[in-house]
């Protein structure tokens, strides 16, 4: 999915990946169900962690996601162990990536920060529209789209590599094209920022929908970049010597959250 360009995210397969094994090797060791848990949370935070180059994301992840705060003190000792060791190992073999960033956070007076209220409610208001639409094109796709289920991913992908010809920054993950917009490298234009933000919300559905393998966590950040980019470049406009990278890194952060 990844590799053919589906706007989708590396960290759903790997948080299975790693939840599944940990769970296998609990029922094999045959330990307590609250045991198996915690070994799962600490599998799903090592994928984190890897897949992202994230070890402290990892832990929390695992805490919020998959235990539901739920834990004890010595369940965060063990699930931080296996994040920073997953991260470590990973790193070992070559294959560290810079997960998102450079990140320069600059405030230049304090009566910005009230500029980052509407942010956040507007990203919180993005953030379960992108959750509805989700699941009404799983829906759709299940329901409604009557081909034979080895089809749905191909009629999916078509749709999606005639968007990207026109406009190729939806395809994939998108971290390159994230990070660039983050470190103030690549500059779009207001109408372009909402443009891609929102094509990759719906493309990422429609891959979702029809039948790709991926996640959600690294098409967040994307369009919650692109989103706060543009609420910065809308600030900017009304208060002159603003940052709108700094509301990019917000934006990215609260529709994550």
């Amino acid at each position: 999915s990844l590799g053919a360009g589906a706007p989708v995210g590396p960290e759903d397969p790997s948080v299975q990946i790693g939840s599944n094994i940990a769970s296998w090797l609990g029922q094999r060791v045959r330990i307590s169900e609250d045991q198996v848990r915690l070994l799962v949370a600490a599998g799903g935070a090592s994928a984190v962690s890897s897949a992202f180059s994230a070890p402290i994301a990892g832990v929390f992840f695992a805490l919020e996601i998959i235990l539901n705060g739920t834990f004890t003190t010595g369940g965060f000792g063990a699930i931080m162990l296996a994040s920073v060791i997953a991260s470590a190992a990973t790193q070992a073999m070559g294959l560290h990536l810079e997960a998102v960033g450079p990140l320069n956070y600059v405030l230049s007076s304090p009566l910005e920060i009230a500029l980052y209220v509407p942010l956040g409610i507007g990203m919180g208001v993005l953030a379960a529209g992108v959750i509805r639409l989700i699941y009404w094109q799983r829906d759709l796709w299940h329901d409604r789209v009557r081909i034979p289920p080895m089809f749905k991913p191909a009629l999916a992908g078509a749709l999606i590599g005639l968007v990207g010809l026109a406009l190729p920054e939806i395809l994939g993950p998108g971290r390159e094209i994230m990070n660039a917009v983050l470190a103030g490298e690549l500059v779009f234009p207001f109408a372009v920022l909402l443009l891609i933000g929102g094509v990759k919300l719906a493309l990422t559905a429609i891959a979702l929908g029809g039948g790709f393998v991926g996640g959600m966590f690294a098409p967040s950040l994307f369009i919650g970049t692109m989103f706060g980019a543009a609420y910065g470049q809308a600030m900017r406009a009304l208060m002159p010597g603003l940052d709108p990278q700094s509301y990019a890194i917000a934006g990215m952060a609260g529709l994550m959250a």
